[in-house]
């Protein structure tokens, strides 16, 4: 038996992996797509959201990646937990450069419930979903830790002459998480919670989202949160966000011209690398009216590559409830029940028309 020296076993190992994209490249690329932004579930009550998340770069494409990050959850006393969604997202997501679909939530395991994929722009990049409620349920406020989410071999890729991979030479090596929570509060208005997810890369084109159905009574409270991520802080050109055909312009944290720009408005933080958890007051702004079912979002970069997760709105909605309770049975006689009920509509401002189902 020969053996060989750990040195030539790299040197292999490195020309065989390289071979391996070379050949993937004549072939055609793997039958893998984006996914297009879509409604994924609503929530309809006194409701409202708010977001958690942090970055696993280090620095802005600093081609060195954690495996681990915190962030902080604060409700207040009356807010109650109805909602928490878990996503990730990193640079990777084919044969050569896995996606992690396997994380932890302070100490609990994880395994995505749905993925995303996107290779639109010659390279991939992967996203995934699990629903944490009873986690959060659990932890309560505090401080939330995401491990285990291991893109460093996506991104160093060695071995290698200059150890980094295609995504850290083409400065779109990123990785990061976020919650995004649901709760209900006393006082708040009727809402009607949108949650949006997919994955769609913007770069040197325009991307429209069109968000709906939904089912808004007026502009009361209204806002939208987006998940971004590999945006910059530096090299904006053309990159702009327009509610309804409006420029989103809310400076400082996201001027007209540079919005998705590794900032993070829940906590005005600035050094949220290659990521973006943002969320922006709709009242009086982007033409937002009573009987309104869509909400319209176009983004454009021309050198910025983004990548759009999750899109979440609020909106005061009148919705019908039809909620029922069986009056206890009178009497029984001859094999025939007399139940009586009474249909509700309490968590409602809209009138409950006939046939609507319970």
């Amino acid at each position: 038996m020969k053996i060989i020296p750990i040195n030539q076993v790299v040197n292999i190992a490195y020309c065989f992996k390289r071979y391996l994209i070379g050949l993937l490249f004549l072939i055609g690329p793997l039958n893998v797509s984006a996914q297009d932004v879509s409604l994924f579930e609503q929530f309809n009550g006194q409701y409202d959201f708010t977001a958690i998340g942090n970055t696993l770069n280090t620095g802005a494409n600093a081609c060195n990646i954690l495996t681990q990050s915190s962030a902080n959850l604060t409700l207040t006393g009356n807010q109650d937990l109805v909602a928490a969604r878990l996503y990730w997202s990193g640079s990777g997501g084919d044969l050569l450069f896995p996606a992690d679909n396997n994380v932890t939530l302070n100490g609990t395991d994880v395994s995505a419930e749905r993925t995303f994929t996107e290779n639109s722009v010659g390279l991939t990049f992967f996203g995934a979903y699990a629903d944490v409620t009873d986690i959060v349920a659990a932890n309560g406020n505090g401080t939330y830790t995401l491990s285990n989410l291991d893109l460093t071999n996506n991104i160093y890729n060695p071995p290698g002459p200059s150890n980094s991979s295609q995504y850290c030479n083409q400065t779109v090596d990123y990785g990061g998480w976020s919650i995004i929570i649901i709760y209900e509060e006393d006082g708040l208005a009727l809402n009607q919670i949108s949650l949006f997810d997919g994955l769609e890369v913007v770069y040197q084109n325009e991307l429209t989202i069109t968000l709906g159905p939904l089912n808004v009574a007026s502009d009361q409270l209204a806002k939208i949160g987006f998940l971004a991520w590999e945006g910059d802080l530096p090299n904006p050109n053309n990159e702009s966000l327009r509610i309804n055909n409006i420029l989103v312009d809310d400076p400082p944290l996201n001027p007209g011209d540079n919005q998705f720009n590794s900032t993070n408005t829940y906590t005005n933080s600035t050094n949220l690398f290659n990521m973006d958890l943002d969320a922006y007051n709709l009242e009086g702004l982007y033409d937002i009216e009573e009987g309104d079912e869509e909400i319209e979002i176009k983004i454009t970069s021309d050198s910025d590559l983004i990548l759009i997760n999750n899109i979440i709105t609020s909106v005061n909605s009148e919705l019908p409830d039809a909620s029922i309770i069986f009056e206890p049975i009178e009497f029984i006689c001859n094999d025939t029940v007399d139940v009586n009920w009474t249909v509700f509509n309490v968590n409602s401002t809209g009138a409950l028309p006939a046939g609507v189902p319970n």
